[in-house]
C-alpha cells in the first residue's frame, strides 16, 4: 500500500522588496507526519512489556515506514544498539540473543506481526502512521492474509490425514486391543 496523499505546503524562503512592497518567494515543501498514532487497545498490552521491550518498540515505531513495516536485519538491530548506547540514559546494551527474545515477546503480545522474512509489521490495530482510511485498508489486508494462511494450514492438515483402507483400519484396531 503506497502512500498517496502527501501534504505539500508553500514555505516562504525569501522576501523581496519591489516598489516598497515585500513580496515573498515560496518553495514547495512536503510534510511527512513525524508522529505515530497510538490506539486505546494498546494500553493494556504495554503494561506488561519490560523496559527493553518498550525501548525496542519505540525504536520500531520511529523507524517504521508508511506501511507500518520495519526490518529486523542485523544492520537495523545494530542501529538500535548504537542509538541505545548513545542515549541519555545509557541503558544496558542488549545482546543479539536478547533482542531476539524482545522481538518474540512483542510478537507474542500481538503488537508486531510477521510480514515476511526479515520484515515485521507493527500491528495497525495498536499503532499507525497515516490516515484512518489507510489504517482500515491495511487492517483488512492483514485480516485477509491471516484468514488465507489459516485456510492453507487447515487444507494441509486435511491432506496429511491419510484415508486408510477399511481392511487395514480394522486390522490396526484389532492389534491395538
Amino acid at each position: 500500500m503506497a502512500r498517496k496523499n502527501k501534504n505539500i505546503i508553500q514555505k516562504p524562503v525569501e522576501l523581496f522588496l519591489d516598489e516598497g512592497v515585500f513580496i515573498p518567494k515560496y518553495v514547495e515543501e512536503e510534510l511527512n507526519p513525524k508522529f505515530v498514532k497510538q490506539y486505546e487497545e494498546s494500553i493494556p498490552l504495554l503494561r506488561y512489556l519490560t523496559g527493553q521491550d518498550r525501548s525496542l518498540l519505540d525504536f520500531f515505531l520511529k523507524e517504521m515506514n508508511f506501511e507500518n513495516t520495519f526490518s529486523t536485519s542485523s544492520y537495523f538491530l545494530k542501529k538500535y544498539i548504537s542509538e541505545v548506547g548513545n542515549g541519555d540514559f545509557q541503558e544496558k546494551l542488549p545482546s543479539p540473543a536478547g533482542l531476539k527474545k524482545n522481538i518474540k515477546r512483542l510478537h507474542a503480545s500481538g503488537i508486531i506481526l510477521s510480514f515476511q522474512r526479515g520484515v515485521k509489521i507493527v500491528n495497525p490495530k495498536y499503532f499507525f502512521r497515516g490516515s484512518e482510511e489507510e489504517r482500515s485498508q491495511l487492517l483488512q489486508e492483514i485480516y485477509q492474509k491471516q484468514l488465507n494462511m489459516k485456510a492453507e494450514e487447515m487444507t494441509k492438515e486435511m491432506n496429511e490425514e491419510e484415508v486408510l483402507n477399511p481392511e487395514v483400519e480394522e486390522y490396526l484396531n484389532c492389534q491395538i486391543k
